[in-house]
Order: structure tokens, then sequence, then C-alpha cells
């Protein structure tokens, strides 16, 4: 059957990039490999979407894939819709259908947005392009379309929240809403954050601790921020809102094929599910009620996984 597979990977991201590479260098490898990633672009560096916002030509591509004896097919812009268990198919959102002997989940996570962020109204408000998180090179290329010196707000006081306000300090205005008592409160003490309060504001950032964002109003060319602080209520203009609020495993397709879940894919150590056939890795996996965002770790379960 040509559209029968040993492996098929859904999801092409950094760690089933990874797991590619660390199954190529083994000779018991499964033989036929399909990957079906739902971004347009191959595996790329997602760590590095805030320089590539500061500077347009940095390389983000991963180092290419070579797989001697194993043939792996890669296709691009195919959503996975649902997974049968009992035959073993799944079906694509452009209607393909393809079986697989054993199944990884490499479908990551998605971002955690402000409660007031409601996709429909947004669609049909003035709104529309003036909210995101940075996910995808499609997040920087909106980003880029707006000219240097707009206001960027952005949500969160993490370290994503902090490396992107670096990044767009070099070509806009930035202001940084943390609902904490200081930046980085989960890694940092409070010293070692005001110096880096000290060093952000130096380039130009504002920095508002204990603050809330409530809600967004779209006015002509601008959005309207309604924010909440110690000292009262606020409204800020600004042009562009980043969510960088942490963000979410995506496993609603394991969920919908009975697989078991809790807050991501649950695994044991070998990365392998509750269906002996089906795996996960990356951020999409759970393992011992812990999730990881962190390249390392991700590495780390491809090397387990691809044995």
């Amino acid at each position: 059957n040509s559209s029968a597979y040993d492996l098929v990977i859904i999801g092409f991201g950094m760690a089933s990039h990874r797991l590619l590479q660390e199954l190529g260098q083994l000779s018991l490898a499964p033989k036929r490999i399909l990957v079906l990633g739902e971004e347009t672009l191959p595996a790329y560096n997602r760590v590095l979407l805030p320089q590539l916002i500061e500077d347009s030509s940095t390389d983000i591509s991963l180092p290419a894939l070579n797989f001697g004896k194993n043939v792996v097919t890669v296709l691009t812009d195919e959503k996975v819709v649902s997974i049968s268990r009992q035959t073993q198919q799944l079906q694509t959102k452009s209607g393909k259908c393809f079986v697989y002997r054993q199944l990884v989940f490499a479908t990551g996570s998605t971002p955690v947005f402000p409660d007031f962020y409601n996709e429909e109204e947004i669609a049909g408000s003035g709104m529309y392009g003036r909210m995101l998180a940075l996910r995808h090179t499609g997040d920087v290329a909106k980003i880029s379309e707006f000219p240097a010196g707009s206001h960027i707000v952005i949500q969160g006081g993490g370290f994503i929240a902090l490396e992107t306000a670096a990044a767009l300090s070099a070509h806009y205005r930035v202001s940084v809403c943390h609902r904490g008592p200081y930046l980085m409160n989960r890694l940092l003490d409070e010293t070692a954050s005001l110096l880096l309060q000290a060093s952000l504001e130096l380039r130009g950032i504002e920095v508002l601790l204990q603050t809330e964002i409530n809600g967004a109003k779209a006015s002509p060319h601008k959005l309207q921020l309604a924010l909440s602080r110690p000292a009262g209520l606020r409204t800020v203009a600004a042009d562009l809102l980043i969510a960088a609020l942490g963000v979410q495993p995506r496993c609603e397709l394991a969920k919908l094929a009975g697989i078991n879940t809790n807050r991501g894919v649950l695994v044991n150590h070998q990365m392998q599910s509750s269906d002996p056939d089906i795996f996960a890795i990356g951020e999409c996996a759970e393992c011992n009620g812990e999730t990881v965002g962190l390249v390392a770790p991700v590495y780390q379960q491809a090397v387990v996984l691809a044995q």
C-alpha cells in the first residue's frame, strides 16, 4: 500500500527534526517514514524567532537531514484531523489518508492568550492582526509590517517576553506589562530581577509591574488597552499587542483518538502513550506530571524515542 508507512510523525518542528536526525544514525530505524507538518515551512529553529525580528537575515534553518537507506517523505501544509487506532489510519484536512505501524505525536504547543482575546470577535473588528503571539515565522512577518517607532505592548514577564522585548526595542517603542511583583519572578530573585529591569530600561523599554491587561478595544489604527495597576486604571494606546503568557500542550488529536491525556499526552519513560504503538515527544508530551518547554530535554527525549 503506497500510503502505508512504518512510522508516521505528526508535526515537523524541532522535536521531530531531532528525532529524524537520531533515527538517521540507527541501522534498525523504520524503513518508510512519513512526516506531516502543519506549517508551510519545514522545521526551523523556533528559538531564534526573536533574533529574526531584530535582523531579517538571521539563519533559522536546522541541519540538513541525512537518511541513507531510509525513505523519508515530508509533507508540509498537512493538518491531521482524525486518527483511527482500530485501523491505524489517519486523515488530513486535505482529504488524504495514511496507514501507520507506529505513530509519533510531535504537535508542540499553542500559545496562551488573555481571557479577552476572542478570535471570532477580533476577526470582525479593527483588532485583527493587532494581537498575536510569537510562535511562527508568519508572526515575525506580521510584526515586520508595522513601521519603525510603532508602540508594541508585550503581555508577560518571562524569558520569551523579555527576549522578544529586547529584540523589538531595536526598531520599536516597547512596553512590557507583567502581573508579578518583578520580572522573571519564577527564576530570579528580586535583586537579579531589578538589574535585568535596569538593562531593559536602558534599551528604552518601559516596564510596568503588577499590571494586568483587562481588555482591548480597537480605535482607528490603534488598540486601546485597559490596564489595571496598584495606582488605579489606565488606558494605553498601542499598535500591536504580543501575548507572551506561556504555552499549552497540543493534545486535542490524541484525546479525540482516546489516548490518555492530562495537560499533555501522557507518556512513560520510553515516550510511549497508553497505546503501545503511539508515542509523543516535545512540548505536547507529559511524563511524571511534567511537560518540557526547553530544547535540551526535548532533544534528550528524541534520543530515547529513537532507540
